[in-house]
């Protein structure tokens, strides 16, 4: 990251290297292991039915395999749903 001074236009070395700093403690703190699923739920009471593990899965390949969950299921009684989870759920 480059700080200019707005007054000056010059670079401060100072601020450059504690920002570096600063930001590899950022970066350290969003790695969290993060759980991603995708549910099948009746309508009738929100019970899950199927519940899928997609944490290894790119979004786009979670999105086709939601989208082909999606091509025979009965829409009338179920509705698919995904989401990320801090914690790991039993798979149904």
């Amino acid at each position: 990251m480059i700080i200019n001074n707005p007054k000056t236009r010059t670079m401060n070395n100072d601020n450059i290297s504690s920002s570096k700093n600063q930001d590899n403690n950022t970066i350290s703190d969003v790695n969290e292991s993060h759980f991603k699923y995708i549910e099948i739920k009746e309508y009738d009471g929100g019970g899950v039915v199927k519940r899928l593990d997609v944490s290894g899965k790119t979004d786009r390949s979670a999105d086709t395999i939601e989208n082909g969950m999606n091509i025979n299921l009965n829409h009338d009684d179920y509705y698919t749903f995904s989401y990320d989870s801090e914690v790991e759920l039993e798979l149904i």
